[in-house]
């Protein structure tokens, strides 16, 4: 005897999340799983604006409303980081082109190795914020809702686990054993920036508490 399968909810809605790394389009899926709202990964012949802001909001946002103009479907913007309490919260917005231009992350946490004030201090706090911006802002991109998440945690030398991507390996928020790559995915989501930021955009999205048409 076979048992018919629920059917499936049916979306109300379209979203587009501005960005090409499938690690995030997989995180925010995640959270939206439950509620009616479709989430699109990033149209793959877009160009996304580089990260030329001088803070997360700016680049969140400048996204956000590149894809949202684009396509005419709500779309949402992100930008993270990693601050070095003992480099005075260095590289910040900058993490990404940091990292790059050192050839990634194994070369960055190499030259690391070497400063004696991150030695001395190994403390950091991984950022990620959100902008939603609507379809229909055309001639102002403010966004509808921003949104920012910090966690307090410390870098170790060496990538431990096989999880997550950036820094993930090397990042155990404050109180953990396991770095964030060592937790499984769903685990890890309260013990990440961008976890608790996606999960809080989600339950603003499921609570109906943003103006999405």
């Amino acid at each position: 005897m076979t048992t018919a399968s629920a059917p499936a909810r049916p979306y109300s809605a379209r979203l587009y999340l501005a960005t090409k790394n499938p690690g995030k389009v997989a995180a925010f899926q995640a959270a939206l799983q439950n509620s009616p709202w479709q989430l699109l990964p990033c149209p793959p012949d877009l160009t996304l604006p580089p990260e030329i802001h001088p803070d997360y909001v700016g680049n969140a946002v400048d996204k956000a409303a590149t894809v949202a103009h684009l396509t005419g479907v709500p779309a949402i913007g992100d930008d993270s980081g990693l601050e070095l309490l003992a480099c005075n919260r260095w590289p910040g917005v900058h993490t990404a082109p940091q990292v790059a231009a050192v050839g990634g992350w194994p070369s960055f946490m190499a030259d690391l190795a070497k400063d004696p004030a991150f030695q001395a201090d190994r403390r950091a706090e991984a950022v990620c914020v959100l902008a939603l911006v609507l379809s229909d802002q055309r001639d102002n991109p403010a966004p509808a809702l921003v949104l920012e998440e910090r966690v307090a945690g410390r870098l170790i030398d060496h990538p431990r686990g096989q999880h997550g991507f950036g820094f993930d390996p090397y990042f155990l928020a404050d109180g953990q054993q396991l770095t964030n790559a060592e937790i499984a995915p769903d685990l890890a989501v309260p013990l990440t920036a961008r976890g608790r930021a996606f999960t809080a955009l989600a339950q603003a999205i499921m609570a109906g508490q943003l103006p999405i048409p």
